[in-house]
């Protein structure tokens, strides 16, 4: 989903593009990376969750996950969603933590996640990039 200061930014720099400035005025981060909320989950081999978590920037956090986590390994797909707005973030974390009490995440469970009736419900996608991860990890362990 496109941000409305993603909007704006596209058409602001388009505009210096066709004026012919846009080797001296760099093109804005937000048109780089994709700065949306989103919670994911780590399913293993058994179609078991054992994580979930929360990022802005989902490819910076799986990289992260790759250097960092000592699960890794068991990961065997991985599913996202993004959240309406980054303040509901930390609320559908904690929902989903509870809801399925992964073996890995270490904080959430006694918090209330006070989910509203009216929070939408989250549409998950399977996340593509794990392949390319793999290699990611390789490459950093030789």
């Amino acid at each position: 989903m496109i941000r409305d200061f993603q909007v704006q930014a596209a058409k602001e720099y388009s505009m210096i593009k066709s004026l012919g400035i846009d080797d001296i005025i760099y093109k804005p981060f937000c048109l780089y990376e994709d700065r949306s909320p989103y919670i994911y989950i780590f399913y293993n081999s058994k179609n078991e969750i054992i994580y979930i978590g929360q990022t802005q920037s989902i490819s910076n956090r799986m990289i992260k996950h790759i250097e960092e986590s000592d699960f890794w390994n068991e990961v065997f797909y991985i599913m996202y969603a993004e959240t309406p707005t980054l303040k509901s973030l930390t609320q559908y974390e904690r929902y989903y933590i509870q809801k399925y009490i992964p073996k890995y995440n270490k904080i959430g469970f006694k918090l209330t996640p006070n989910l509203s009736s009216k929070m939408p419900t989250l549409v998950f996608n399977e996340y593509k990039g794990k392949e390319v991860l793999n290699y990611v990890r390789k490459e950093k362990l030789y």
